[in-house]
């Protein structure tokens, strides 16, 4: 008998299998995993990379997966590079985060939006969309949020673009 696990998160591997096997299996274990990676929703960008990675063990030469996982470890920094905005005063432009399922939720940084006119906030939200659009948008939305928890605006993201 023949165990091959993988923890949650795709991270680490284990096997149980004389080394006679191995091999036998290791075709059997590609598909497993890709079927099981391909399942899994794009944004869950960490689970992806970890999954294209175990992937790319079983088959080094795959076109596909260095493709997957180049893609997936490009939305992985767009979005850091994203969180880490920094405005005028040196503070970060979103001061916390979370997601629930698909959808990013981003806390603007009062010191970005005290004292400005709506028009001025406007023009903000809008590069800042812009912004989260050209980073690879690793959610389909993200809703903007003040200190306070009001909810400013949702991006909405589809087909190569993002709307405000």
């Amino acid at each position: 008998m023949c165990v091959i696990a993988y923890s949650e998160d795709l991270n680490r591997r284990q096997a149980s299998c004389p080394s006679d096997y191995q091999d036998i299996l290791k075709t059997n274990e590609e598909e497993l995993l890709m079927r099981h990676v391909q399942s899994l929703p794009g944004f869950k960008v960490q689970q992806n990379i970890n999954g294209y990675k175990a992937l790319k063990k079983l088959a080094p030469h795959s076109t596909l997966y260095t493709k997957k996982l180049v893609a997936y470890e490009s939305k992985q920094k767009g979005l850091e590079r994203f969180m880490n905005l920094y405005i005028s005063s040196g503070e970060k432009l979103i001061s916390k985060s979370s997601n629930r399922g698909a959808t990013l939720y981003a806390t603007i940084n009062s010191s970005a939006l005290d004292g400005k006119s709506t028009s001025a906030n406007h023009k903000l939200f809008k590069l800042i969309t812009d912004y989260y659009a050209a980073s690879g948008y690793a959610y389909k939305k993200c809703v903007l949020k003040n200190s306070a928890g009001k909810t400013l605006g949702t991006i909405s993201c589809a087909n190569s673009r993002c709307t405000f």
